[in-house]
């Protein structure tokens, strides 16, 4: 008896199903394991604050302290930090390749002056050395004090940063000579808080 044709052999149209099966399945394995070594490279090298499985105090989240400027200026800060897996930065580049740290930064004064920026900037493993900057622009009629950029070092469960100040008098920023804000940086102490936290820090500034 003869065999009916077709029947008990693969067909060109199953070669290629297989083929997209397989096909399939190693592009989802190789996503898989691309994934497994970014997270190995995050939690071990360059980010372990990020993630618990380090252990370590987080350096991502938000952040609330008040602070005192040499001329005696009184504020609140809030850091809202957040970090992107894979995202690194050899922005300084004396100190290698760093995590990309970004979020949101938002600084109240005296009088209800209030701020709010887009944060930037960058961290080693041990969060030894931190970095945030962002861009201001003074406001027409809002002079005060305004910080570009503060660095430092996360200590246990608290930020101990610096930062020296522009000092805007509303129509230009004034130079060393005139100001101790501009001449002494002004320290931060930043511990984990929330929204609500700086809001009654705000509301305390006279």
């Amino acid at each position: 008896m003869g065999s009916r044709p077709g029947v008990g052999y693969n067909t060109p149209a199953s070669y290629r199903v297989h083929g997209w099966v397989s096909f399939l399945l190693t592009a989802i394995g190789a996503v898989v394991v691309l994934g497994a070594f970014l997270l190995v490279l995050e939690v071990f090298l360059f980010a372990p604050w990020a993630y618990p499985l380090s252990r370590r105090p987080p350096l991502v989240g938000t952040w609330v302290g008040d602070f005192r400027t040499p001329s005696g200026v009184n504020g609140a800060v809030f850091f809202d930090i957040r970090h992107r897996m894979g995202q690194v930065t050899s922005a300084r580049s004396s100190r290698g390749l760093e995590a990309k740290l970004e979020g949101e930064e938002r600084w109240c004064f005296p009088h209800g002056r209030r701020e709010t920026y887009a944060l930037s900037g960058s961290a080693d493993s041990d969060a030894e050395n931190i970095w945030v900057e962002y861009d201001y622009s003074p406001k027409a009629g809002s002079p005060g004090v305004y910080f570009s950029a503060v660095e430092g070092t996360l200590v246990d469960y608290r930020l101990q940063l610096y930062g020296t100040a522009a000092v805007y008098d509303g129509k230009a920023f004034v130079g060393v000579a005139k100001d101790p804000d501009v001449a002494t940086p002004t320290k931060f102490f930043l511990h984990p808080g929330t929204e609500s936290d700086f809001s009654s820090l705000c509301q305390q500034l006279k």
